[in-house]
């Protein structure tokens, strides 16, 4: 093949991506770490979002 050193290169990154991804290993209170955090994230957004469309419906609809 032409290109076997490039598809050898491209395998070889994803390989060693993989073998990263798999190699991650979580502490004791990571998991209640990252559920907090994403409510700290979304339940803002979700108010945002809520006033948004309530205050347009009071003032279109009413």
């Amino acid at each position: 093949m032409i290109f076997k050193n490039k598809l050898d290169r491209i395998l070889n990154i994803k390989k060693e991506q993989e073998n990263i991804t798999q190699n991650i290993e979580l502490e004791k209170n990571d998991l209640l770490a990252l559920l907090i955090s994403g409510f700290i994230i979304l339940i803002p957004a979700l108010l945002f979002v809520i006033v948004i469309f309530s205050s347009l419906f009071l003032i279109f609809l009413h």
